[in-house]
């Protein structure tokens, strides 16, 4: 599954690279079909788009925005494109509201794309895809009022309307069964899961309460909503619960991470260390990391133990970036 734009027993891909001012490269980071992980990329101040290159860390600016504001940006699925939404502030009456448009550069920081759809969300759906809500400003709820949802393909820059779509507000892409599924406004009947098949365009409800699904399709995760405050787990085609680990045993979820199975991640924050020693009247001691769990769904088990943060960089789906001991350890697909 990968995230909409606003994220078994295994042998895991790992390289190590010490943080520095300018570091030096060590190792290609390769995934297990032998695809480079190009790079990692991040929002700077200033709006300016930034690539992390995983084999160094070494930094480079690609692209500078004129707009008020830039978020959500992404990478696409074979690493040749990024995207993201600028927000200008235009004139509505009184009062000055954002507008947004969608755009597609390639790691050069050049256009591909402008999409002048006041965009709200999107979601990649393929090399060259990208599924969008357009919709207008609105102060409350979800931050807008939804206009409908397009596909647009970057090759041929046809864009296509979604039929049967009632107001959606929120996506994902689901490559397991080549879909996007849509979250739309309370309907009477509960059944709030739109499915859009990419194959022939067709839109179908579903029984699903949410759409968090893992890479394999086999199970997903429903957020906290009015009705529970904790994030819950079904099993998709029965539609199931699932009982999750204690989180006082592995912590928080935060989410599936790699590109195949059922994997998830658990954070749990660890209390800092410290020495009896006081310097200055400051108390010596080693801040405060997080423990992070890597849990099978399908055993039932823990596969992996980290402990350090995850790096704060947008990156390609199945990798996830560990900094721990002023170090970053990438992990790649099992």
């Amino acid at each position: 599954m990968t995230k909409p734009v606003r994220l078994r027993a295994l042998a895991f891909g790992l390289l190590t690279i010490t943080v520095a001012a300018s570091a030096v490269a060590i190792a290609r980071v390769v995934s297990r079909d032998g695809q480079d992980v190009r790079f990692l990329a991040r929002l700077d101040p200033g709006n300016w788009v930034t690539l992390v290159d995983p084999a160094s860390g070494a930094v480079r600016r690609i692209y500078h925005s004129a707009a008020d504001a830039l978020d959500g940006l992404s990478i696409g699925p074979s690493q040749d494109r990024l995207a993201l939404i600028e927000m200008r502030a235009v004139e509505r009456g009184d009062a000055r509201i954002p507008a947004n448009e969608l755009l597609v550069i390639n790691p050069q920081g050049e256009t591909v794309a402008r999409i002048d759809r006041n965009v709200q969300r999107y979601t990649w759906c393929g090399d060259q895809c990208l599924v969008y809500i357009a919709g207008e400003y609105y102060e409350g709820g979800v931050g807008f009022k939804p206009t409908g949802a397009f596909v647009f393909n970057l090759a041929s820059r046809a864009e296509v309307s979604v039929p049967d779509l009632p107001s959606p507000y929120d996506l994902t892409w689901a490559p397991f069964d080549s879909s996007v599924y849509f979250k739309s406004f309370g309907r009477a009947s509960g059944e709030n899961v739109f499915r859009l098949s990419l194959s022939d365009g067709t839109v179908s409800v579903t029984p699903h309460h949410d759409f968090g699904f893992s890479p394999s399709g086999e199970y997903y995760l429903r957020g906290r909503g009015e009705d529970s405050d904790t994030i819950r787990l079904y099993e998709t085609r029965s539609n199931r619960p699932v009982t999750l680990p204690d989180r006082r045993t592995l912590g928080d979820v935060g989410g599936w991470v790699f590109a195949e199975g059922n994997l998830l991640l658990f954070a749990r924050r660890l209390e800092a260390q410290t020495r009896d020693s006081v310097r200055h009247g400051i108390r010596i001691g080693r801040p405060a990391a997080s423990e992070y769990a890597i849990y099978d769904v399908a055993s039932r088990r823990v596969v992996r133990k980290l402990t350090g943060e995850v790096a704060p960089w947008v990156r390609p789906r199945g990798v996830l970036p560990m900094i721990s001991g002023g170090r970053i350890h990438v992990l790649v697909h099992p």
